[in-house]
């Protein structure tokens, strides 16, 4: 089933409205940013953002494990949330990476990927092997 390109359209809008509240939830917060200058404390600092997430995501387990779809529903879009205002925290290389990741998925086709048996995409074994090497790639 395609979705059609005004349901895409409403998905990109919904994506951009929260993505600004994330923004603004941090501001009224007063969330400070992560310095990623100080290795240290920026992973301390996503070390508890880290607690967040896993809190969020266990409500999504919960929900489709109890078969309240709706719920589960509303437990995913509240995990990108989270994942939006940590990412917003990082500032420069919170965007980065942002980009970065998207790029990297942008590139995958189906030349070289394909859905594994857990719906998930996974590169396609290419059986290449490394010349004069023993080792397969």
């Amino acid at each position: 089933m395609s979705l059609s390109n005004s349901t895409k359209r409403q998905f990109l809008l919904a994506v951009q409205a929260m993505a600004d509240s994330a923004v603004h939830f941090n501001s009224k917060f007063a969330i400070s940013p992560i310095n990623t200058e100080d290795d240290g404390t920026a992973l301390l600092r996503l070390l508890d953002h880290l607690s967040i997430l896993v809190e969020e995501t266990g409500e999504y387990a919960k929900s489709l494990n109890k078969g309240k779809l709706n719920q589960a529903i509303y437990d995913l879009a509240d995990v990108l949330y989270v994942t939006l205002v940590g990412l917003d925290l990082l500032g420069v290389d919170g965007t980065a990476m942002i980009r970065m990741v998207t790029m990297a998925n942008d590139m995958k086709s189906l030349q070289t990927h394909e859905i594994g048996p857990s719906h998930k995409l996974v590169p396609k074994n290419t059986d290449i092997t490394t010349k004069g090497s023993d080792v397969s790639l």
